[in-house]
């Protein structure tokens, strides 16, 4: 899925394949491909969440900032910060939902 938001080429498309580190099970170096594979993932997974973020990337940033130091904050702090990012995600959801990035919409055009 990653892979066709990015236009990625047949050879990127088989590196972050599920199966792609089996081929390296009795290498040394299996382990490093397996991790490799999955920073590659995870990097894909980010830039395409930006990407759909559109203007609310620096609210995403908040949001996730909060979420991560949601035990070091005081309850007053911690009912501010939910509250913020429930609203987030509301508006998040709402303006996917708009623009048809999810939902009947979505298929129909794919």
């Amino acid at each position: 899925m990653l892979t066709g938001y990015w236009g990625a080429s047949e050879e990127l498309r088989r590196v972050l394949s599920d199966d792609y580190p089996e081929k390296y099970r009795d290498k040394d170096y299996y382990e490093l491909v397996k991790e490799l594979r999955g920073a590659i993932v995870q990097w894909g997974q980010a830039t395409t969440g930006m990407q759909f973020l559109g203007e609310n990337r620096m609210d995403f940033l908040k949001h996730r900032r909060m979420v991560e130091t949601s035990a070091d904050v005081s309850d007053e702090q911690l009912r501010e910060n939910a509250e913020f990012c429930l609203s987030f995600v509301t508006n998040l959801v709402l303006k996917w939902q708009e623009e048809g990035v999810f939902g009947p919409e979505r298929s129909e055009r794919e």
